[in-house]
């Protein structure tokens, strides 16, 4: 399955087919923020929560092939895609506990394990739900070209099953960590903010390479990797190619 999935996932060519949809969530995401600010410049909801949001929206044009629309304040609480939020939400919450706090599910089926268990199938119902969308309204576009081609759509000529992993596995992995990595990066330019407007030059100059972009998103995983399982620190100076990196800097 991965070596499937990693002749369709890992050509570079690829992102460029996603640009101009994550240009427009990055723009939905920025109004729905200006949206919903209080007077004094400051959001009343939790910052990571709207991220986590962004994140969702940024991810699921990949994963179960296009536009959820998370950003609409107006989706129903029975809608499918008010239903993914919560139970991502869910999944992640329950991800936490089982897998990073005491527990006892590895011996017997806990309320906490049992209630997991319902979160994962209820992910994976919706996942089916999205896919199948899309995939109708893929047949009803008529055949492409495969390097013109979506991700879904060249998983779904693999295999249905495969789509339906490799959306779940995305969806699990992606949303909790993109949001991590933007709400670290958005606050140390916040917190400088020299940086900040070097960036936004960048930025706004609209040009293909985008260096320090990648150099401040970088940085941002290393001062706080989304996961800190191998966190080392020197004990020392260090001198690397002409870098100078001091004592007690954390890496990972």
């Amino acid at each position: 399955m991965r070596f499937s999935i990693n002749q369709v996932m890992l050509k570079t060519k690829m992102i460029k087919l996603y640009g101009n949809t994550m240009e427009q969530v990055a723009e939905d995401m920025v109004e729905r923020i200006r949206f919903i600010r209080n007077k004094d410049n400051t959001l009343k909801n939790d910052i990571f929560t709207e991220l986590n949001l962004w994140a969702l929206e940024s991810v699921g044009v990949v994963a179960l092939g296009g536009r959820l629309n998370c950003f609409d304040p107006n989706l129903p609480d029975d809608s499918p895609v008010k239903k993914l939020i919560k139970t991502i939400h869910g999944v992640l919450a329950a991800a936490e506990k089982l897998d990073f706090q005491p527990s006892l599910w590895k011996y017997f089926s806990t309320s906490a394990y049992k209630k997991g268990i319902k979160l994962y199938e209820e992910h994976m119902k919706l996942n089916e739900y999205f896919i199948d969308k899309a995939s109708a309204e893929l047949k009803s576009t008529g055949e492409k070209d495969y390097k013109d081609k979506s991700v879904l759509e060249k998983v779904l000529d693999i295999d249905r099953k495969i789509a339906l992993a490799t959306a779940y596995d995305m969806l699990f992995g992606g949303v909790d960590t993109a949001g991590s990595t933007a709400l670290a990066l958005l606050y140390l330019l916040a917190t400088n903010e020299e940086k900040q407007e070097k960036l936004r030059e960048e930025v706004l100059s609209k040009r293909e390479k985008q260096p320090y972009m990648r150099a401040c998103i970088k940085e941002s995983l290393r001062l706080f990797p989304v996961f800190a399982g191998n966190f080392r620190k020197t004990t020392k100076e260090h001198d690397i190619l002409g870098y100078r990196i001091p004592k007690d800097v954390r890496y990972c």
